[in-house]
């Protein structure tokens, strides 16, 4: 389970969005992949209350990924399209790491 904040850029101290919340876990047993199930909900500005929600595979070790972008609401009502995920930063040592998602959606 996740619930991690979502921000403008890269920095925690950047502005923030709002929530990346949902399922993430570990889904191949030869391989860094996890299956990722997340709503990404917008705190504040024009999408505020609005949800993008996507669903895919994810392999950690590609530069960049495509996920599905499977549905919204709010503003995004109906969406679709992909999410690119890169990794922006990995701390192997903490567990941690900063993922970049860009967009494409059609609602």
């Amino acid at each position: 389970m996740s619930d991690d904040l979502m921000t403008a850029g890269p920095d925690p101290s950047s502005t923030p969005l709002g929530r990346a919340q949902g399922l993430v876990g570990f889904s191949d047993l030869n391989e860094q992949v996890v299956y990722v199930s997340v709503n990404f909900y917008f705190r504040g500005g024009p999408y505020d209350g609005s949800v993008i929600s996507v669903l895919g595979r994810n392999p950690l070790a590609g530069a960049a990924r495509e996920l599905s972008i499977v549905g919204g609401t709010g503003e995004f009502r109906l969406a679709r399209g992909i999410a690119v995920a890169t990794t922006y930063m990995d701390f192997n040592a903490t567990g941690y790491a900063i993922f970049k998602y860009t967009f494409y959606v059609i609602y």
